[in-house]
């Protein structure tokens, strides 16, 4: 069909809804007319997105299979509904199929397009649908499949969406990943402006809340920090709760200590007292895991004491030169500088972290706090790009810390890592270190014996973040080198250690 350019608030009627969605806009007036939906636009939690964000990257096949973890009572399975009703209208021909971790999961989620269908669009029905399939008279079909090797296998679809992927079994999980391929819509009145049909990626999405440490959610979205193919969406409960009427009063709401007037921003359609509701009735565990999308505690975690509610603060607007004033938590802390910390790495990620150093007061001896600014994490780039991606950054670094085994002769470069950060005319310290040694001051920071938390990390830090929750001590009680969270902790430990001299002797480089 092109992209014809249709004004649908003007167009209201049964032709304009069958004209195709080209961008984010035209979607968005596409779904309040047609199925009477409002989504939000935007999260209200930084570093979060919405499900609109999810849509987009479904319904215009962006590259990439896409996993949404989003919080209890967010939409995920009506969302998915609607992604899988856009997709039958839309690409005609294609094959979806929906497998949920139980096979009420995914009667939930047939139920929901299946009430679309009916009462929006009954003209499209191809016969009768039946409990677990549905075909349009475009040729697009929807299965439902049951939770079982023997139901997945011999699939072959465009659009396979796992809903509740933490309930699945392994194995059927596995078998999921070979069950789609490519191709393109055939039906002339969907076709591009060069007369080719529109391409529809074979892809695996993913829907679930975590509330497993070491579940298959987890598992996935690790990979996903890998950059192996998915896209994450994620959303919590502020992003998608109603708008608080101006009337209401933030003092005494029993929301206002996760949500600190978020919600006056809110656009979303969760009911404000239905949330209320779901706090009171569990526990606060529950709430952070089920309704924040915070990952489960692990039971052997190297950072026990870290909470994002408690150690995630935006850095916006603040003044980090040496020798500015900051106010945290009513006291007064000076800036020595921005300084760096460096975790080489090729395959395993290139890792560099800017973090503001802070002394309370004006003493060389007053405690210290550290506020994490910003994160860079690169895999597979040769260190010079790495370093000059480092000098394109807006920080002026007083100093990078880095690893004692960046002295060593690098074979792509013929000079050492450090080296070719001098070169760079970055000033370097480094030393060796025991990893329990760093592991101690990150803690001392997050916990402090006395007083407020000395560690802060701006929201853009993801990686810093998810290394802090998911990072653990194997069965010996020494950290677990995962190739994953153990790279921002080791650029974070660098820094730290380096820059106040604890313990053995340091090494100066200056040239």
């Amino acid at each position: 069909m092109g992209k014809k350019v249709v004004n649908y608030v003007e167009m209201a009627s049964k032709e304009a809804r069958g004209f195709r969605p080209w961008d984010r806009a035209s979607l968005v007036s596409w779904l309040k007319l047609f199925v009477g939906m409002e989504m939000p636009e935007r999260g209200v939690c930084e570093g979060h997105g919405t499900p609109l964000d999810y849509l987009c990257h479904s319904f215009f096949e962006e590259k990439g299979d896409a996993v949404v973890w989003a919080c209890r009572g967010g939409g995920k399975t009506m969302v998915g509904a609607v992604a899988t009703l856009l997709d039958l209208l839309f690409k005609p021909g294609i094959q979806v199929r929906i497998l949920g971790g139980s096979l009420e999961q995914s009667e939930k989620m047939y139920g929901y397009l299946l009430g679309l269908v009916q009462g929006r669009f009954p003209e499209m029905l191809k016969g009768s649908p039946t409990q677990r399939r549905l075909e349009l008279v475009n040729g697009s079909r929807v299965e439902v499949l049951a939770q079982s090797d023997r139901s997945v296998r011999g699939q072959r679809v465009q659009k396979l969406r796992c809903d509740e992927v933490e309930l699945f079994d392994e194995g059927v999980w596995q078998a999921a990943q070979l069950t789609t391929r490519s191709g393109k819509t055939q039906n002339a009145k969907h076709k591009t402006q060069n007369g080719e049909g529109i391409v529809v990626r074979g892809s695996v999405e993913a829907f679930s809340t975590m509330h497993k440490p070491d579940g298959l959610m987890r598992r996935i979205l690790k990979e996903e920090e890998k950059g192996e193919g998915r896209k994450r969406f994620s959303w919590c409960v502020w992003d998608v709760m109603e708008r608080c009427p101006e009337e209401r009063k933030c003092e005494g709401c029993a929301l206002w200590e996760g949500c600190q007037g978020r919600a006056k921003n809110g656009n979303g359609f969760v009911p404000i007292e239905d949330v209320i509701a779901m706090k009171s009735r569990v526990s606060q565990a529950t709430w952070e895991h089920e309704m924040l999308c915070h990952p489960p505690r692990v039971e052997h975690g190297v950072f026990p004491a870290f909470r994002r509610e408690m150690h995630v603060r935006s850095a916006e607007g603040q003044v980090f030169g040496p020798g500015a004033r900051i106010i945290h938590e009513g006291r007064l802390f000076v800036v020595e500088g921005i300084y760096g910390g460096v975790d080489f790495g090729y395959r395993g990620p290139f890792v560099c972290l800017w973090m503001a150093m802070l002394r309370e007061g004006s003493k060389p001896d007053s405690p210290r706090a550290v506020w994490v600014l910003d994160e860079m994490l690169v895999r597979e780039q040769t260190l010079v790009r790495n370093v000059m991606a480092m000098r394109d950054r807006k920080w002026d670094v007083v100093r990078v810390y880095c690893d004692v085994a960046g002295k060593g002769v690098n074979s792509q470069t013929g000079r050492s890592d450090e080296r070719v950060l001098r070169d760079e005319g970055f000033l370097t310290r480094c030393r060796e270190m025991k990893i329990d040694e760093g592991i101690g001051v990150i803690n001392d920071l997050l916990n402090p014996a006395v007083g407020f938390p000395r560690l802060l990390i701006d929201p853009r830090c993801q990686h810093l973040i998810a290394a802090m929750e998911s990072y653990e001590r194997g069965k010996d009680g020494q950290p677990i080198k995962d190739g994953v969270h153990d790279h921002p902790i080791d650029a974070l430990r660098y820094a730290l250690v380096n820059h106040d001299g604890v313990g053995s002797k340091t090494e100066w480089r200056l040239y």
